[in-house]
């Protein structure tokens, strides 16, 4: 239904070349775990592929693509290139989605404490500028970070944030 909804408002002809479908499909994809039905342009490696409108949204979604699929070291190189980015530009969601997508990476590959030197400078950003829809949204991922973070210890996360983050993300 969702997917059918966004087609339609790409058929028009006013928004055929902004590439918001494409983002917007994306996500959806991304989420549900069909990272082949991913527009190629956000997909690519190669520059061609940034978007018409804007460079953040691609990266994001690439990110979120090689996580999908297992592809952990790609993922952390274009972590890199990503949190460089919204450095230069002083963009602190994009700085936040790198933080939590680094977390996440690294709680994938088993690297605990890089997993929550990442998760809590992603919380420091988070609280002090009151972000917090990012973890929500990135249900499937933030939930199982989550809960690895709630059995592990000595980490210093609030136990009531991660407890909350980990029940929004699952209801997401």
């Amino acid at each position: 239904g969702t997917i059918e909804h966004v087609k339609s408002y790409a058929a028009e002809h006013a928004v055929q070349n902004l590439g918001i479908w494409d983002i917007t499909r994306a996500w959806l994809y991304s989420e549900v775990g069909e990272v082949e039905k991913v527009a190629w342009w956000i997909r690519s490696p190669g520059e061609k592929g940034f978007a018409p409108i804007s460079i953040d949204r691609p990266l994001l979604l690439r990110l979120r693509c090689l996580i999908a699929t297992g592809q952990n070291a790609e993922a952390l190189a274009l972590l890199g290139q990503f949190e460089a980015l919204a450095k230069s530009k002083s963009a602190i969601i994009s700085l936040l989605y790198v933080t939590l997508g680094r977390a996440v990476v690294q709680d994938q590959l088993g690297h605990n404490e890089e997993a929550v030197v990442a998760l809590k400078e992603a919380y420091s950003l988070a609280k002090g500028n009151r972000l917090f829809m990012p973890f929500i949204e990135y249900g499937n991922r933030t939930r199982l970070l989550m809960e690895h973070m709630r059995h592990t210890t000595g980490h210093g996360l609030p136990r009531q944030w991660l407890d909350e983050m980990h029940a929004k993300a699952s209801t997401y």
